[in-house]
């Protein structure tokens, strides 16, 4: 028994997760998405499991081809502000945690947006 199914006998809990497998029929890693349920034998108890797993290999490449559009700039592949921005925020809790000075320069290439941040502007922070 893999160790990921001891909780859906042992514990009698239903699981639900995404699981990496290689597939050597085709020399790749694929994605499945896998649900298991106890088995129940006449006395009602768990004396095994079932599942299903689904192949959601090309959902998560769709999913990941988003996430980076979303974040990078098509021409440049330049982070994007909306992909740096929980960089930034992530940076500004540090230095105001350690107390320490943060600077944060931003250059508008195509000087269609302010140069101010919602994070700087927050903090009082002039730019």
């Amino acid at each position: 028994m893999a160790q990921s199914d001891r909780p859906v006998v042992v514990q009698n809990q239903a699981l639900r997760q995404e699981e990496l497998v290689f597939v050597a029929s085709k020399g790749e890693y694929r994605t499945f998405l896998a649900v298991k349920n106890p088995l129940y034998d006449e006395q009602g108890r768990v004396c095994g499991l079932y599942g299903v797993s689904t192949d959601i290999s090309e959902r998560k490449r769709r999913e990941e081809e988003l996430t980076h559009r979303a974040n990078y700039d098509a021409l440049t592949q330049v982070l994007s502000r909306s992909g740096a921005e929980p960089l930034w925020e992530q940076h500004a809790a540090l230095a105001d945690r350690y107390g320490t000075p943060l600077s944060l320069v931003l250059i508008d290439l195509d000087e269609s947006r302010p140069s101010t941040t919602a994070g700087a502007t927050r903090r009082g922070t002039r730019c």
